[in-house]
């Protein structure tokens, strides 16, 4: 008795056909949210959202309580443990919004830890006002 092979191949070359359209890599990734949490007592808090665009990600910050001038960067390291050095810096703060498109993809961002800190102001850089990791 012969087993009818039509349907077995026409099996197998719909799961490649859906295969080929699955998202993969950065492609499936959603957006992560992150919470920025207040710091030295300033009130400034908010979330920080990192959207994948290709090699690039779209890096989304509000913060409540900061009208601004605010300059926010991208560190290495935890808010508690933090390299002092600018990874990535993103647009000031104004109005309690930050939009920035930074030049490494989300993938990149997350092979290492990373920190993205509010500065009080322009002119006390050195007083971190929120951070979130």
């Amino acid at each position: 008795m012969r087993v009818p092979r039509a349907p077995i191949v026409g099996a197998v070359i719909a799961a490649i056909v859906v295969a080929a359209f699955l998202p993969t890599g950065s492609q499936a990734q959603q957006s992560i949210t992150l919470t920025m949490s207040e710091l030295n007592g300033s009130g400034v808090s908010g979330t920080a959202m990192l959207m994948p665009m290709g090699s690039q990600t779209q890096v989304t910050v509000e913060l409540q309580s900061a009208p601004g001038p605010h300059p926010i960067h991208i560190h290495e390291g935890t808010c508690a443990n933090l390299n002092p050095a600018v990874k990535f810096p993103l647009t000031a703060v104004q109005n309690g919004r930050s939009e920035t498109m930074v030049a490494a993809s989300v993938d990149q961002l997350l092979a290492m830890q990373h920190s993205i800190n509010a500065h009080k102001s322009p002119q006390e850089a050195s007083v971190y006002n929120s951070c979130g990791t």
